[in-house]
């Protein structure tokens, strides 16, 4: 079972391991071209409009499991061609728990997202 940490709107997302700052405040987004920075320790990141970002270890775990991953632009589409119902959220649970927090909180933007990033555990 992942273990899921539930935050809510926080002002910014930094890895609990080397402390980057990975959710920029609102206030200061227009200092990344990305909304989202990626340290080392992140192996996914999902809003509720889907994919935003793979580790190269999260993606060789789910090609070695059978999905089929397409990247187009920034984009990234997940599909299981043995399940037609998976859902790109579905990879919470199929990454490795044990290696694994998932950490969720809203996106206090424009848009309102809800957001997962998965960190390694140390």
């Amino acid at each position: 079972m992942v273990e899921i940490i539930e935050r809510n709107s926080p002002d910014a997302f930094f890895c609990p391991h080397c402390n980057t700052k990975i959710k920029p405040d609102d206030e200061n987004e227009e200092e990344y071209e990305d909304p989202m920075n990626y340290c080392e320790h992140v192996l996914y990141s999902l809003t509720s409009e889907g994919v935003d970002y793979l580790s190269d270890s999260a993606e060789s775990e789910l090609l070695a499991k059978g999905f089929e991953i397409e990247k187009d632009g920034g984009f990234i589409e997940i599909n299981d061609p043995q399940d037609d119902d998976f859902n790109f959220q579905d990879i919470i649970e199929i990454i490795d728990s044990k290696k694994l927090k998932n950490y969720r909180f809203s996106y206090n933007s424009s848009w309102g997202l809800e957001v997962n990033i998965g960190i390694y555990k140390e």
